[in-house]
């Protein structure tokens, strides 16, 4: 079979991408194509993958009523629909995929064009805009949550979960430790900012850590992913106050972060929430506050469903999550359900039962 898969300009849309195309390439007649934007992070991250990729011209759509700024959108995703129609002639894909923001929409749009069948895929609770614009041109549509049934036509829908990159390390909690060079009994926080890092979470996270008792803090250690942004900073933070952490830029082994934690502080993008819930780790969730994304929604299926405490952005404040922090340290009775009610609300099997949809699409019956 031969896939062509849309996914690009947030690592939030690459990775499901990714986990879909290591799924489908355990048939080794497989031959897959990814098409991603022209950002340095799509390239960065599909660039160390074993997958063939290829960037189209296209930029997100900016509501506005000034006409230039209007006509130049339109521009662009013509440019974005004729760079898709020529990949999509020469590859000629059996099915073309799509994870939603603005790489999708010149895609899937030329996809339909061509007669191809499209499938494509919304992570978050609440349906994007792109996805919500192109699920008349698609064939399927595969969502993650039961909630999100209500903004396509039923009919097309089908609830997959959301894929995740298998734990190719084997790796337990012990292991995961030493990968970091961590002690292997000291209770263990995972921080990650999504692929590109959330200053206002760094320096919170700090600030609370760095502030607690001695005898708190000599009994922590921290894995982080500052992104670009705030490497150097945290390294001080932490190397001045003691505390013991692994801080990194990107991380590419994110399953190993998991596995070494006891507890994740992170924002709510989709694949995050699908990564906690693949791995049953309890959270403390801070939404990115920015309209249309979507991560309060996220967010709240985990909190309501007792995985997860969720702070909003106007309320993070250094001393409200040390507060929270050191509420869970010692409560492991409390962890452990927080972890068995992620994994109850997550679905292992998502990259499978999404790649049998791509599948029975390709060979036109329904699964």
């Amino acid at each position: 079979m031969k896939l062509l898969i849309a996914c690009g300009g947030s690592g939030g849309h690459i990775f499901p991408g990714l986990a879909l195309a290591h799924e489908i390439s355990k048939d080794h007649s497989s031959d897959i194509l990814l098409v991603c934007s022209t950002r340095p992070l799509d390239s960065d991250i599909l660039g160390k993958s074993r997958y063939k990729f290829k960037a189209i011209n296209c930029e997100p759509f900016i509501f506005t009523l000034n006409p230039f700024r209007v006509m130049l959108c339109g521009m662009r995703l013509l440019t974005g629909i004729r760079q898709s129609i020529r990949l999509i002639g020469e590859f000629k894909p059996d099915v073309v995929t799509a994870f939603g923001g603005f790489v999708t929409v010149p895609v899937v749009l030329a996809a339909w064009l061509l007669r191809r069948p499209v499938l494509i895929h919304e992570q978050n609770v609440v349906a994007g805009l792109a996805n919500r614009f192109v699920s008349p041109f698609s064939r399927r549509i595969a969502v993650s949550f039961e909630d999100t049934k209500k903004y396509f036509n039923k009919r097309k829908v089908v609830k997959v979960g959301n894929p995740v990159r298998e734990n190719t390390l084997n790796l337990d909690r012990e292991h995961g430790r030493r990968r970091f060079g961590l002690d292997r009994d000291r209770f263990t926080l995972f921080v990650l900012g999504g692929s590109q890092g959330a200053a206002s979470l760094n320096s919170a996270v700090r600030d609370a850590i760095t502030s607690m008792e001695h005898q708190k803090k000599r009994g922590l250690q921290v894995i982080h992913i500052t992104g670009k942004g705030g490497y150097k900073e945290m390294q001080e933070a932490y190397k001045r106050d003691d505390v013991k952490a692994s801080i990194h830029i990107f991380l590419d082994e994110i399953e190993a972060a998991y596995e070494a934690s006891d507890l994740a502080i992170a924002r709510a993008g989709a694949t995050t929430i699908a990564e906690l819930t693949f791995f049953g780790r309890p959270s403390i969730l801070v939404p990115y506050p920015k309209k249309r994304v979507h991560q309060s929604e996220n967010a709240l299926y985990l909190s309501a469903g007792g995985a997860a405490i969720t702070i909003e952005e106007k309320n993070l404040s250094a001393e409200g999550l040390k507060h929270t922090i050191s509420g869970l340290l010692n409560n492991r009775e409390k962890l452990d359900k927080m972890s068995a009610n992620a994994k109850r609300l997550g679905n292992a099997q998502a990259s499978k039962l999404l790649a049998d949809e791509v599948i029975s699409l390709s060979r036109g019956i329904r699964c």
